[in-house]
């Protein structure tokens, strides 16, 4: 009897370990605030299923990323406006991606490139640009779709937003 006891332990713990190494797996999920442009990351190992419940193993651990546009035009106790960027899962059932709203060419130019900055600092010092007007561009999806853009004001920043990389990209 007593032998019978060990070996299902043994059977039990050995069922638990496969199902969580089988069942065990890695996210990443990247949010953007829509009126900053900065990036939240938030990663975790879960057990569960991929497309379906789970438990986290441990505590999420959280990154943040300020941007150049949060340091340039916002004050330190600005409160984000987070939005889903995208999400990536990876364990041995396979890979998951999700997409979500990303940052518009603008900001993209804006984040990467000093030059870009100091263009738009120019612009903004000869009054031929405001820091509102900035801001709009910024607050615009990555891919303004026509019922976005149906709003004047909306369309009117999505093309000075391109306008403004479009005549910077051709002072370079």
């Amino acid at each position: 009897m007593r032998w019978r006891g060990i070996i299902l332990l043994i059977g039990v713990s050995l069922a638990v370990i496969l199902l969580a190494v089988f069942l065990a797996f890695h996210r990443q999920e990247s949010y953007r605030c829509t009126t900053c442009n900065s990036w939240r990351h938030v990663s975790e190992w879960r057990v569960g299923l991929l497309d379906g419940s789970s438990l986290p193993l441990w505590p999420a651990h959280q990154t943040e990323d300020r941007s150049a546009i949060l340091k340039d035009f916002f004050a330190s106790d600005h409160r984000h406006e987070w939005v889903h960027s995208s999400g990536h899962s990876v364990g041995l059932q396979g890979e998951m991606w999700s997409d979500g709203e990303g940052a518009n060419v603008f900001c993209k130019w804006y984040a990467r490139d000093p030059s870009f900055r100091a263009f738009v600092r120019r612009k903004i010092a000869a009054r031929e640009l405001s820091r509102e007007t900035v801001l709009r561009i910024v607050a615009l999806p990555e891919n303004a779709d026509r019922d976005e853009r149906a709003d004047p004001a909306t369309e009117k920043s999505a093309e000075l937003g391109d306008r403004l990389v479009a005549e910077w990209q051709g002072k370079e």
